[in-house]
């Protein structure tokens, strides 16, 4: 189990390619069988890595027929079915989901929209607006617009008209913007230095929990949840402006504060990780 966590295709590809070779190594003749305790993450990995090594590609085929033999209850890690790939645009830095189209952020700035089917990815249009790495994606209100935010201090509003992406407002900040969201015709940002603005449907700015270093925010329910790095939650009623903490900051000398990395709201439920 140890050697196998090394598969992952996160790591380096030498590290992977001899994880492989020791594993192939140790289950050869009757040590095929302890193949059955692999994951499913495992073989995941497996069968990413066949098509760089033969081994991979017999240890992977081995361990999908010994599973298939057992009576293992199949667990819930998924098989990846399509890879997307675009060289010369850096990393994948955003994605969303509108429409029936992936829109996908790169560090270089570009934008790529695909239509993705249970076998295919087809890459319809690749924009380059941004000067700097798209950073976030949010959704209008309404579902009719995609949002993006980019290092570049920049907010862009993207429609799909008449089968085309098009740009349909630019919105400059003084900030670099690391998160954002739309609620109904304002757009709340989360920026590099972890402060906190509102842009109003003019795309005037101001400041909100003005202190507070911010880390995560979603919006529901006619209010915006926020995390804070001093491990407080604060709730912004957007109608009337009203702030209120909902949760304490850690105060002790003893714990250390941890940021509230993500929120999330699911029916009358506030979730929060740090």
């Amino acid at each position: 189990d140890e050697i196998a966590q090394f598969l992952h295709p996160g790591l380096e590809l030498e590290e992977r390619l001899l994880a492989c070779i020791c594993i192939y190594n140790f289950s050869s003749g009757k040590g095929i069988h302890k193949l059955i305790n692999f994951s499913e993450g495992v073989r995941e990995s497996l069968r990413r890595l066949s098509h760089v090594t033969w081994m991979a590609d017999e240890l992977h085929k081995a361990t999908y027929y010994l599973f298939s033999k057992s009576d293992q209850r199949i667990s819930c890690v998924h098989t990846q079915t399509i890879e997307m790939h675009q060289s010369g645009s850096g990393s994948v830095t955003a994605l969303i989901y509108h429409k029936g189209f992936l829109f996908s952020g790169y560090s270089d700035g570009s934008i790529k929209v695909w239509d993705v089917d249970d076998k295919l990815a087809t890459l319809l249009w690749d924009i380059k607006e941004h000067k700097s790495a798209v950073t976030c994606f949010s959704l209008s209100e309404t579902g009719d617009s995609v949002l993006s935010g980019s290092a570049d201090k920049t907010i862009r509003i993207w429609q799909i008209v008449k089968g085309k992406v098009e740009c349909a407002e630019v919105i400059k900040t003084k900030d670099s913007i690391k998160k954002l969201e739309a609620f109904s015709n304002m757009i709340f940002v989360i920026t590099k230095g972890h402060k906190m603005k509102l842009l109003d449907s003019s795309r005037v700015s101001q400041s909100i929990f003005k202190g507070k270093g911010v880390k995560s925010m979603v919006a529901a329910q006619g209010k915006i949840y926020v995390g804070c790095i001093d491990s407080s939650i604060q709730e912004l009623i957007v109608t009337s402006k009203r702030e209120k903490e909902i949760r304490a900051p850690t105060r002790s000398w003893r714990i250390q504060n941890k940021p509230i990395n993500s929120v999330l709201v699911y029916k009358d439920m506030l979730y929060s990780s740090t």
